[in-house]
């Protein structure tokens, strides 16, 4: 269930955890007692399971509120209430709130600067309290506000005193609305987060408890689907990273079998690093949305995009060979090509059925390009190596009419979508003519000869006309 708070709603409904609250409560008198008697705190981090499906941060870590506890044993009194509010984070939404543009903003209302001068995560200026968000229009106009302790269970909150960090957004359960993460310190192997969404009736928790793996206080979860993310968290007991998989059914998220980690990282994916597509996560059974990038190419007429058609299927190469590199990504399903000039509709010029994609990244890729006259062709790789030739597709935009097509090729009297070009080797362009370096041997090492193909710009086809036999053979 969505929990709504804003300036248009008088009433906000808490679903506070009883277990963990409780749990805390008592993990904070056991660690009152460490630290009277031996003036440190070991971190561990306590089971915390929410549903049957488990979230948990095993072994014993300490709870998000144990920073105040910690600061306030090492503090000595050097502690400073607070006489305005502070500024922690801000984000600036690229959709609307009730109708305008909005930046979101986390305030501290109330509460206290601690000290702790102790190397270590809590070493520094501590802001303990009390927080709000706030969405506010681009004339500092206030459109709904959230008391975002609410969203961990009514407890106080801390941030470490500094520059405000970054909100990052993204629409975890495809509702169009904007979401963004919050996270408290939750132990040396992570936090807990909670996600808040906001739209024309306010803020709302879409999900909290969540322990990741990750320090950041607002991270960006990796989408798997439109409705679904990727969580990553240490199982300490198992000692080893585990994904889990959150998917948004029926107003809420279910979370799903968790599973050994795939590669090791932070839960959170580095915002700098994301494609316009942050579908991209791969496991056994891959989602992805009908009209994935996969591929794009730009000229001055207008734009290339290779997209899916439904569903695709994915999976690791899992072993290292002539087509790739263990942790490389084969990607099978079938894809349209799609031409689109400036501010006109598109234009399907080909269709690629069951094609098989072999690539070190889930990342759309950009098409190479060779200039004949007026005519920019570009080459399309569905799998960048191969053992013997690496199949492609030319398309071409004409600067001169607007127009774009498929480009294909007559060989021997018969026409084919697709050519190959030796490994190592790239299409070239020569006095208008197409040279392409083939291999005929197994692996290519016995020959290696040149195709000879003339351009028909006209009849948007590449005819072969001489075969430059090498003297290897």
């Amino acid at each position: 269930m969505i929990q709504w708070q804003g300036c248009w709603k008088e009433e906000f409904i808490v679903q506070g955890n009883l277990l963990r609250k409780v749990k805390r409560k008592l993990y904070l008198a056991s660690l009152t007692l460490v630290l009277l008697f031996t003036g440190t705190a070991c971190q561990s981090t306590p089971q915390v399971q929410d549903s049957p499906s488990s979230r948990q941060a095993s072994a014993t870590e300490l709870p998000s509120t144990a920073i105040a506890a910690r600061v306030s044993e090492n503090s000595n009194g050097n502690e400073n209430r607070i006489k305005e509010p502070i500024i922690v984070a801000e984000g600036i939404l690229n959709t609307n709130v009730n109708g305008m543009k909005a930046m979101i903003r986390i305030w501290m209302t109330e509460g206290k600067e601690l000290n702790d001068p102790e190397p270590g995560p809590f070493q520094g200026t501590i802001l303990k309290g009390k927080f709000d968000a706030v969405a506010t229009d681009p004339e500092g106009k206030e459109l709904a506000r959230f008391e975002l302790n609410q969203g961990f269970n009514g407890e106080e909150m801390s941030f470490k005193k500094g520059p405000p960090f970054r909100l990052l957004f993204d629409d975890y359960n495809g509702d169009t609305q904007p979401d963004f993460t919050i996270g408290q310190w939750g132990g040396s192997n992570g936090n807990f987060y909670t996600i808040l969404t906001i739209g024309p009736s306010g803020f709302g928790i879409l999900d909290s408890n969540i322990y990741s793996a990750d320090h950041r206080s607002s991270i960006r979860y990796r989408k798997i689907a439109p409705q679904a993310f990727l969580n990553k968290y240490y199982d300490q007991e198992k000692g080893t990273y585990i994904d889990q998989i959150h998917r948004w059914k029926d107003g809420a998220f279910l979370i799903e079998a968790p599973f050994t980690a795939k590669e090791v990282s932070a839960a959170g994916v580095d915002d700098a690093s994301l494609s316009d597509d942050t579908s991209t996560w791969l496991s056994s059974n891959l989602e992805t949305a009908d009209g994935t990038l996969r591929a794009s190419a730009k000229s001055a007429a207008g734009s290339i995009r290779i997209v899916s058609v439904g569903q695709e299927t994915a999976e690791r190469l899992g072993a290292p060979s002539c087509l790739g590199k263990e942790e490389d990504y084969r990607i099978q399903g079938s894809y349209k090509v799609i031409f689109q000039k400036t501010n006109q509709q598109e234009k399907l010029i080909a269709s690629l059925n069951q094609l098989t994609l072999i690539s070190p990244s889930m990342d759309a890729i950009n098409m190479e390009k060779l200039l004949l006259d007026q005519v920019e062709i570009f080459t399309f790789y569905p799998q960048y190596q191969d053992c013997h030739g690496i199949s492609f597709y030319l398309f071409g935009i004409d600067n001169q009419t607007g127009d774009a097509y498929s480009y294909s090729f007559v060989i021997d009297g018969k026409t084919q979508d697709s050519f190959y070009v030796k490994p190592g080797t790239k299409p070239i362009i020569n006095n208008g003519q197409l040279i392409i370096m083939v291999s005929t041997g197994p692996g290519g090492e016995v020959s290696e000869d040149q195709y000879v193909f003339n351009t028909d710009l006209k009849n948007h086809r590449m005819e072969l006309v001489e075969k430059r036999i090498s003297s290897n053979k």
